[in-house]
């Protein structure tokens, strides 16, 4: 299986801010934090032992300027989640920005498939962070890598992640980075008895305001033609979604290479049928992700009837029945 290669954003500039200060900053909300300190994050900088009215525990991963970690709050005992950003970070750049976007989305759109985000902060040390219900479940990624995955469970997470976009849709936001990566499985059962995800990591979602999008935000494997140029449009999460299925089927996105060759070949089209190499995925399944990865976007079909599509392929091949890849034992 092949590695998503990084997004494509340039770094913003380096420096230590010196007080929380500007449009970025004021959003946030101060909270106190203990001069004690846990091991050093990926970036070697030191994480305080509490954060707000939450005590800092274990890392749950490093993530690009900071890493999350599990928090539990020190009066009720609740765990969380906690994306701590490096205190290097100028409050008004971009990657700080992106966390009050991903807030924002949250409470705006309200949708059970999309985690939840309760707070944006900054601590005294100058660390910003979001507090999200913890999911205890993997990332697709990991599920994709670590076992073959049933037809009927990749129709029910289809139908459950294209549900919440569709909500994202519905008040004029494209998430423009849904991959396997971004989609966590809660533990919880789901649709068609299968388990149930949450989409996660909106913070460089798109507002449709009229404005163009930044040209060539998001991952490379999973960009239709038109996010390449910045042309947002909510098409371009129904391509991403039928990138995502196609991996889920068969354990890699549709098509591999460089920066440059993926987004020749995204602009080319032609993916192979999943059925190519799993004989037993259904035509309408083929049918679905073939129409979802059109190169025009306005041939691909509304997220809304995505859910209805991969909602019937789920209760039509429900846990149990034999429907695993080549790379399994077979039934």
């Amino acid at each position: 299986m092949r590695t998503a290669q990084p997004a494509v954003v340039s770094p913003p500039p380096r420096r230590r801010p010196t007080s929380a200060s500007g449009p970025a900053a004021a959003d946030f909300a101060s909270n106190s934090t203990r001069s004690a300190t846990l091991p050093p994050i990926a970036l070697g900088i030191p994480v305080p032992v509490t954060l707000g009215p939450y005590r800092v525990f274990g890392c749950l991963a490093a993530i690009a300027h900071g890493a999350i970690y599990v928090g539990r709050h020190v009066q009720t005992g609740e765990r969380v989640a906690l994306k701590v950003l490096s205190p290097r970070l100028p409050l008004g750049c971009d990657v700080v920005r992106h966390l009050l976007v991903e807030r924002e989305i949250s409470r705006r759109v309200g949708h059970p498939g999309l985690v939840s985000i309760r707070d944006c902060a900054i601590a005294p040390e100058g660390m910003p962070y979001l507090v999200m219900d913890l999911i205890d479940g993997g990332s697709l990624a990991a599920e994709i890598a670590a076992r073959p995955i049933a037809i009927g469970e990749a129709a029910a997470i289809g139908a459950q992640v294209a549900d919440a976009l569709a909500a994202m849709h519905a008040h004029g936001i494209v998430h423009c980075d849904l991959k396997p990566a971004n989609v966590l499985r809660t533990g919880a059962g789901g649709l068609g008895g299968w388990p149930e995800v949450k989409v996660i990591d909106f913070g460089v979602a798109h507002v449709l305001d009229g404005r163009p999008g930044h040209a060539a935000v998001g991952t490379p494997l999973y960009m239709p033609p038109e996010q390449w140029r910045g042309a947002i449009v909510t098409g371009t999460d129904v391509y991403a979604l039928g990138c995502l299925l196609h991996e889920l089927l068969v354990g890699e996105p549709p098509f591999a290479g460089s920066v440059r060759e993926l987004m020749e070949a995204h602009e080319r089209g032609g993916a192979k049928p999943p059925s190519r190499l799993r004989p037993e995925v259904p035509a309408e399944l083929d049918g679905v992700i073939a129409r979802a990865l059109a190169t025009d976007p306005t041939h691909r079909p509304p997220i809304a009837d995505l859910v209805g599509l991969l909602t019937a392929l789920a209760f039509a091949n429900p846990p149990g029945a034999c429907s695993a890849p080549p790379r399994s034992v077979a039934c």
